[in-house]
């Protein structure tokens, strides 16, 4: 069995797994395209990334500012809790030392560049980050844990010339959450 993702869905799911909710599989791999199993960001002062100051702050700035501020705050909302992952750690190193259980691997820094039907179900492709090596990997049952894919929904389309875009034709979002548009108009859009 592979579990692909480093968050905390791909680690609840894990849990879920040493814990037997489904029945022990043989082997688990748990792959993430992050260097690490990382810790949300739970510290006192990532709550002032969200105060109203620095989110003005942060509409004023730049696409690419702000696109790197985003990525340099990423796991102040997209981590594993602390306790998640030290019950994770625990269970793996019990198992480990005990000599029970699934086999357990864990595969941080490879990014997951191909999956398709093997001879015993699927074969997934992955690109080692560190050495930039191609891992085979086998597994009966593959569950995705990748995130979501940002995308409008199909009744905003029609809405799309009047709105301000950026240069990856992404909807320009105000302080208030408001679409920008081109032209003043009565009625606002709101997205969240």
């Amino acid at each position: 069995m592979a579990v692909v993702g480093g968050g905390q869905t791909g680690a609840e799911i894990l849990l879920e797994l040493l814990r037997g909710r489904w029945g022990e599989p043989a082997r688990v791999d748990w792959i993430s395209r992050r260097m690490n199993f990382e810790p949300l960001d739970e510290s006192p002062f990532t709550n002032h990334l969200f105060t109203p100051g620095f989110v003005a702050t942060f509409h004023g700035l730049d696409q690419a500012k702000r696109a790197a501020l985003l990525e340099r705050h990423k796991l102040s909302g997209d981590g594993i809790s602390l306790a998640t992952l030290r019950e994770l750690h625990d269970r793996v190193y019990e198992r480990l030392v005990a000599g029970e259980g699934p086999a357990i691997e864990l595969m941080p820094g490879r990014e997951l560049i191909g999956l398709d039907e093997g001879n015993r179900g699927f074969e997934l492709a992955l690109h080692n980050q560190l050495d930039g090596a191609s891992e085979p990997v086998e597994a009966d049952w593959v569950i995705l844990c990748t995130g979501l894919r940002e995308q409008l929904p199909a009744c905003v389309e029609p809405l799309l010339p009047e709105l301000e875009l950026d240069e990856l034709g992404a909807p320009q979002v105000g302080e208030r959450f408001e679409l920008r548009r081109r032209t003043r108009s009565e009625g606002r859009l709101y997205i969240v």
